[in-house]
Parts: structure tokens; C-alpha cells; sequence
């Protein structure tokens, strides 16, 4: 059974989550804070305005005020608050889960592709009426070169630590 993450709570609970008073988080629902009839904190929609509509801007520009170091902290705990809610509801991955499935399914690609030479070579031979024997050799020296060609390339999202020329 999957646990599904609660659409709302009270607002002295969403306090407890973003980490501020139950009198701030009223004085958020004034200002707009979005809150169902019954009063509760919508809790994804009120994440996404406290991230949207909190602002750090204040009018020091000598360092960092104290209420811009809150309001920073209120927006990074919004932010976690908002992905703990996506974990629990299985929307958001964790990123060695991500990169474990795609190398595994570039193997199998890879696999995939180095077979085509034997598996369809000898057919293609014979449609086009040539020899399947160097057919089937000239195929599989050009897909390898291609591969080893082209996939020397780090993932975009991840940086080149030297083992994407690893042979697996």
C-alpha cells in the first residue's frame, strides 16, 4: 500500500513544517497564503506561493538584515518542506536511482545495437545480393566505430569524473 501525503493541515502545522510561528503563517493567509474553506493550508499550493511570493528583498545594502536571513531560511525550508510532500507521494527520485537506470539501459542499447551486425546482416546480405560474410564484418566495424565515436560524452547532468570510457 502507497502512502499518500495529507492535502492540507492546520496552519499551526504548516508553521511547524516551514519552521515560523502560527502568527506569521496567519499573517501569510492575510497576504494570500492559499487555505481551503475550512480554514487548512493547502499544503503544495501554499509552498509554491510562499517560494513565489515571499521575498528576500530589503532595503539594506550592507550585508545581510536579520529579517532577510528569516526569510531566506523560510524560503529554503519551504523548499525541503515542498520536496519531503514530492517524495512521499513517489514524484521525485532519488538522483544514483536515476543514473543507475540510465546506465543500465544504455548497456542494454549498446547490447541491442552490437547484436544488429549477426542478427540482420546476413539478411540484408541476401536482399541486396552481396557478401554476407564481409557485409556482416563491415557493419559491425561501423557500428563500433560509431559507438566508441559517439557515446565518449559525460551525461549533461553529470560531471566527467573519467569514468564515462569505462567498458562495462
Amino acid at each position: 500500500m502507497t502512502y499518500s501525503a495529507p492535502d492540507t493541515e492546520s496552519q499551526a502545522q504548516f508553521a511547524r513544517r516551514i519552521g515560523v510561528s502560527r502568527q506569521y503563517v496567519h499573517k501569510l493567509v492575510s497576504q494570500g497564503l492559499p487555505i481551503s474553506e475550512d480554514g487548512r493550508v493547502e499544503i503544495k499550493r501554499a509552498l509554491k506561493w510562499v517560494r513565489a511570493n515571499v521575498s528576500t528583498k530589503a532595503g539594506s545594502d550592507d550585508g545581510v538584515t536579520l529579517t532577510e536571513a528569516k526569510t531566506q531560511l523560510l524560503l529554503l525550508q519551504a523548499h525541503k518542506a515542498e520536496l519531503e510532500v514530492e517524495q512521499l507521494e513517489g514524484s521525485l527520485i532519488d538522483k544514483g536511482d536515476a543514473l543507475t537506470a540510465v546506465r543500465t539501459f544504455a548497456r542494454m542499447f549498446r547490447d541491442h545495437v552490437l547484436r544488429f551486425p549477426n542478427r540482420y546482416g546476413p539478411e540484408l546480405a541476401a536482399t541486396y545480393q552481396i557478401d554476407a560474410r564481409s557485409f556482416v564484418a563491415s557493419l559491425d566495424e561501423a557500428i563500433r566505430r560509431c559507438l566508441t565515436e559517439e557515446f565518449n560524452e559525460p551525461l549533461p547532468f553529470q560531471p566527467n569524473d573519467g569514468r564515462n570510457n569505462e567498458r562495462d
